[in-house]
Formats: structure tokens, C-alpha cells, sequence
């Protein structure tokens, strides 16, 4: 079976309505677009706009964070990812993949944790590389067109 990455976008973006892929700008969402697209046969990205997208999806940018939310409203946009994500690594109650890789922060890697659980329980393995490694790895660093 494969893999998958699980990105989480940036506050840094292009602008305008571009990919996913090319939406987000910062170094450290760049480094770990990279990593997921030399490692995992797909990947997804975590938005607190539009939730769970694949990074082809196009989006326009935006001005919102995780922190902006009020406690329903972070309660309910959690609620969303974790069944977009169920969504995404299962068929049924059968796992799509493999291994999942985390890329996100510990913010994300929690509000996800059951998720992860889940797969986990199912064979999965789940795994969160080391975010220096990542990161200072300059051929990671590569600028979209």
C-alpha cells in the first residue's frame, strides 16, 4: 500500500486563487510540501479555511488562523477535519494507506491524534518526522513556479 502526507498550509500566501500547492508561501509549509512529494505517494493539506484539500484543489487566499475561531467554532471545525481525514485514509473501515506521514504542528498533530489512533489500530503506520530535519534540509527549499 502507499503513503500519505498530511501538510499543514501556512499563514504566509501568494495570493489571488492559485493550487494549493502554490497557495501557501512561508519556507516552513514549502519544506514540508517537498518533503511529502519526495516521500509520500499523495498528500493532503490542513486549512483552517477550507479543511482538509488535496493540493490541487484551487483555493482563493485568506485571512484566517485556527486562532481566530471561537471555542465552538474550533470544536466544530476539528470535527470536520477528522471526518475529512477519515474520509481520506479509509474505504469502508479499510485503511487506503500504509503509512501516514505528519507534517504539521503539534496543534494539528493533536486536534487529529484520534484520527491517527484509528489508523494506527487498523495496521497503519503513523509517523512525524523531525521537524529540524526537515526544515534545514536546503534541497527541500525549492521555490514553486
Amino acid at each position: 500500500m502507499a503513503s500519505i502526507g498530511i501538510v499543514q498550509g501556512g499563514i504566509e500566501q501568494r495570493g489571488g486563487a492559485r493550487a494549493v500547492r502554490t497557495q501557501y508561501a512561508g519556507a516552513t509549509f514549502e519544506s514540508r510540501r517537498a518533503y511529502a512529494e519526495e516521500t509520500c505517494d499523495a498528500w493532503v493539506v490542513v486549512s483552517p479555511k477550507y479543511d482538509i484539500v488535496s493540493p490541487e484543489r484551487e483555493i482563493e487566499s485568506y485571512d484566517l488562523t485556527h486562532e481566530a475561531f471561537g471555542p465552538f467554532e474550533e470544536m466544530q471545525w476539528v470535527k470536520r477535519l477528522q471526518q475529512q481525514l477519515r474520509a481520506v485514509l479509509f474505504d469502508d473501515e479499510n485503511p487506503e494507506y500504509s503509512r501516514v506521514v505528519v507534517l504539521t504542528d503539534d496543534y494539528c498533530k493533536a486536534a487529529l491524534e484520534p484520527v491517527y489512533r484509528q489508523a494506527e489500530n487498523a495496521g497503519v503506520t503513523v509517523v512525524q518526522p523531525d521537524s529540524d530535519a526537515i526544515e534545514s534540509d536546503e534541497t527541500r527549499l525549492v521555490t514553486p513556479p
